[in-house]
């Protein structure tokens, strides 16, 4: 069945079908608030960390960072995972560095892209099937998932059909990449895979690349880092195909130390320092040495951009699909000689793309001309585009337990706005009470006044009469204290106090209920109930100590602002309780206002 899959697997994009669609101009999805966001690139010898900054329209690179790892630990292993954590936080701390907003990437073997032909549907059909073909895919493993799905703007050659980007990756794999960045604690916003930030980070850069205008024009970008390549083909600014492979510049390191007897570590300096691709003359017989040994290697790359193609062409259903030009990103992109060995070898132009130099405040006529490109910032520099330009494509790998944890920041953050509003509220409502509260002595030295004008009358009718004022002039006040907008913002208040609610406890909603009694068209300002709903991962005591907190606080702010004779009971009750659902124990609690101690008084307040 559509909505069901096997019981070791969990795909975790689906939540409510949200607009899964590519992000056309105008309809981008802006996951971040801020204007700065940084991009996360976890390798396998370093992280890449830059920071886009937003001003209007224009994006330009605000920082980037690269931290190197110690290479002896085996990437991926435990024992690297801890070192990689500690020299994070170690060199952001030195650098007096705090991450806010981040997008994390994940790429390499341990991701999936697929692609997937559908006739056209509504976006609700098509979310339907597109959840049993992932939950189809994600039966064929024993792990934990998780997917999410973009449709590419492509029209086929003969067809007519949509063409659907499915990413996959191990749930453990993804927690492990979050686990990295625990001693820093940012906000994740997103966490996308490395071929799809490639074309964000070539989108936010092609005003400055040439070319990106012109009507057909399809190009190549590939990301040579370590031990991946990531590629990517774009046609009209549209990304039409993306992949992920095993492969990358650290097989020239190793040619180079088994061709020249040397250690990994001395044969990467020679490759950087030494290391060109060429053919004729060379000046010594170690650089003859180090080329015909990166050459092999190199034809390799060559075939593998010639064979990427023709699996794009079967993969998206377009066999007239035809590269018109290649950028050369990443590490691996800085060997000398290689672009130009591989126009020779695909037949179009192949130039080096550095985006950091693309997306840069300052013009490149000004950079040192001794600066290297910082090629191997682009992913990084993608991830961060994912959630700052509004047409950029953002895939959305992050696990369901941490997708919650950040939904409930987000709501969170906006119940303290709201708090803060009603506080606001409940102080210019404590004024108006003042103000009225003098109107009230003023009337009651009215009726001392009037009651000395009567004194020839009888003493029933003295009686009746001070009934009638003293009546009166209560009710002028207690009209104050019984308006429903005065317990509400008098509720919210309390809830958004640290000090009342635990940090266990997530409030989902606060609404005003009529009662039974106030379901007329008289009814009073009393016969309604607040009705608190809301969550929390611990046990029901947590639930139990939150509603004591509150009956406190409201207890105390009502004594020191209502009298006495008109100060209406309010009953807490706990509500209903079910065993937890998910980790979480949800709650209701009523706050109810329609009580006996409060009757006279709102009888009083209709007279």
């Amino acid at each position: 069945m559509p909505g069901t899959g096997p019981r070791n697997c969990r795909t975790t994009s689906f939540a409510a079908f949200r607009n899964r669609r590519l992000h056309l101009a105008g309809r981008g999805e802006n996951m971040v608030l801020g204007r700065k966001v940084y991009g996360v690139d976890v390798g396998a010898t370093s992280i890449k960390i830059a920071c886009l900054a937003k001003s209007g329209s224009q994006i330009t690179v605000a920082d980037t960072v690269k931290i190197p790892l110690s290479s002896e630990h085996a990437a991926g292993t435990d024992s690297w995972l801890i070192a990689a954590s500690q020299a994070l936080a170690a060199d952001l701390r030195a650098r007096g560095m705090k991450l806010g907003s981040v997008v994390l990437g994940v790429g390499g073997r341990d991701t999936i892209l697929r692609y997937s032909q559908i006739p056209p549907v509504p976006d609700a059909r098509l979310g339907l099937i597109m959840r049993y073909q992932i939950n189809e895919i994600a039966g064929k493993t024993e792990e934990a998932i998780s997917a999410d799905y973009k449709m590419l703007p492509i029209k086929q050659d003969f067809s007519d059909d949509l063409t659907i980007l499915i990413a996959l990756a191990k749930e453990k794999y993804v927690s492990r990449h979050l686990q990295l960045l625990s001693g820093i604690s940012p906000r994740i916003l997103m966490v996308n895979v490395a071929p799809v930030a490639l074309y964000n980070a070539y989108l936010v850069s092609a005003e400055r690349l040439g070319g990106q205008g012109e009507a057909g024009v399809t190009t190549l970008v590939a990301n040579i880092g370590a031990e991946n390549t990531d590629l990517t083909i774009i046609q009209n600014r549209g990304l039409i195909f993306a992949r992920s492979v095993s492969k990358g510049s650290r097989e020239f390191t190793e040619a180079v130390a088994e061709s020249c007897n040397l250690s990994i570590e001395d044969a990467e300096k020679v490759k950087v320092t030494e290391g060109i691709i060429k053919e004729g003359t060379y000046r010594s017989e170690s650089e003859r040495k180090v080329c015909e040994a990166l050459t092999p290697v190199a034809s390799e790359f060559a075939a593998l951009f010639n064979s990427s193609i023709q699996f794009a062409k079967t993969q998206v259903k377009l066999e007239r699909l035809k590269i018109n030009r290649v950028f050369l990103t990443g590490g691996g992109a800085l060997l000398g000689g290689f672009a130009q060995f591989l126009s020779n070898r695909i037949g179009v132009p192949v130039q080096v793309f550095d985006p950091v130099a693309a997306l840069s405040p300052v013009s490149t006529d000004t950079l040192q001309e001794e600066e290297m490109p910082k090629t191997e910032f682009a992913t990084s520099i993608g991830l961060a585009a994912s959630a700052l330009a509004p047409d950029a494509l953002a895939i959305d790998l992050l696990p369901e337990r941490h997708r919650k944890r950040r939904e409930f920041r987000e709501r969170t953050r906006f119940l303290v706005a709201a708090g803060a509003a009603s506080l606001l509220f409940l102080i210019i409502f404590f004024i108006f009470s003042f103000i009225e509260g003098s109107k009230v002595q003023r009337v009651e030295g009215t009726r001392d006044d009037i009651v000395s004008q009567v004194d020839e009358r009888t003493d029933a009718a003295r009686e009746n009469e001070l009934r009638n004022l003293k009546s009166k002039s209560a009710a002028s006040y207690a009209s104050l204290f019984t308006r429903r907008g005065f317990y509400f913002s008098l509720v919210m208040a309390q809830i958004c106090d640290e000090d009342v609610t635990p940090s266990d406890i997530a409030v989902d909603d606060v609404k005003l209920v009529p009662t039974d009694a106030g379901r007329g068209k008289k009814a009073g300002p009393l016969d309604f109930r607040i009705v608190i709903t809301g969550r929390t991962p611990k046990e029901e005591e947590v639930v139990f100590d939150f509603r004591n907190r509150l009956r406190t606080a409201i207890d105390e702010t009502m004594k020191e602002t209502a009298p006495l004779e008109i100060r209406p009971q309010i009953n807490i009750d706990p509500g209903s309780m079910i065993r937890k659902i998910s980790n979480e124990l949800p709650f209701e609690i009523t706050l109810d206002l329609n009580t006996e101690a409060s009757a006279g008084e709102r009888n009083m307040g209709k007279k």
